[in-house]
């Protein structure tokens, strides 16, 4: 343990805070693991990872983060959301059990929608929660927006897999490099879309979750 400035960081990426805003947590990238900062005297400590680099479940220290890089709080579980950007899987840290769980990816890079641990990702960056636990992840190397339901299921909103700048419909729209992704008050998704170097708007997200499900049901997106 570090008090403030006297804490060693290797190349810091998400922050969150807890639900009842008493800690700061860090995703300490190129550590592997998931740093707590105390917000009254500002004391620094490994809470998750146990510095190794693969993508291992278990106890908060004895589970490894494959370079985490998101951190996103999930108010419908009162549980930490992390993106693993070498993973390509998204975890969940439950502090109240001391667990590390995968909530989706098989681990293989891909953009392959369906159920969540056999789902694929690419190097996925920062994500959100919404309050009835949808999670959504900038998807950066598919060039796209998924969205892990509360069922288990991950659909992609927004992005073909191809690079580009288009606005319009969900299946039309396309994305470079998304990195950054937020809920604003009115429950619209905003995302940077990083190498077009503009931010986007999803007006409603929920909607477009609807929408992938049903295609997903018909077939779409799933190899």
């Amino acid at each position: 343990r570090r008090r403030g400035r006297e804490a060693l960081l290797n190349g810091p990426r998400g922050l969150a805070v807890t639900a009842e805003e008493d800690f700061l947590l860090i995703a300490d990238s190129a550590n592997y693991t998931i740093r707590r900062m105390r917000r009254s005297d500002g004391m620094v400590e490994t809470v998750v990872g146990d510095g190794g680099r693969e993508s291992k479940d278990g106890s908060l220290r004895a589970c490894s983060l494959a370079f985490p890089y998101g951190l996103a709080w999930d108010p419908s579980t009162d549980t930490l959301v992390v993106s693993e950007w070498e993973g390509h899987r998204i975890r969940r840290v439950d502090f109240a059990r001391g667990e590390v769980t995968t909530v989706a990816g098989s681990g293989e890079r891909g953009c392959c929608d369906g159920p969540a641990l056999v789902a694929t990702f690419n190097e996925p960056c920062f994500l959100c929660c919404d309050a009835t636990g949808h999670i959504f992840v900038a998807d950066s190397k598919n060039n796209a927006l998924r969205c892990v339901t509360p069922d288990g299921l991950v659909v992609t909103l927004v992005g073909t897999g191809v690079a580009g700048r288009e606005d319009g419909g969900l299946e039309a729209a396309a994305l470079n490099r998304p990195w950054g992704v937020s809920l604003d008050r009115e429950g619209s998704l905003v995302v940077a879309d990083g190498k077009n170097h503009v931010v986007r708007v999803l007006s409603d997200p929920l909607l477009a979750v609807k929408a992938a499900v049903a295609r997903f049901a018909e077939g779409g997106r799933g190899g």
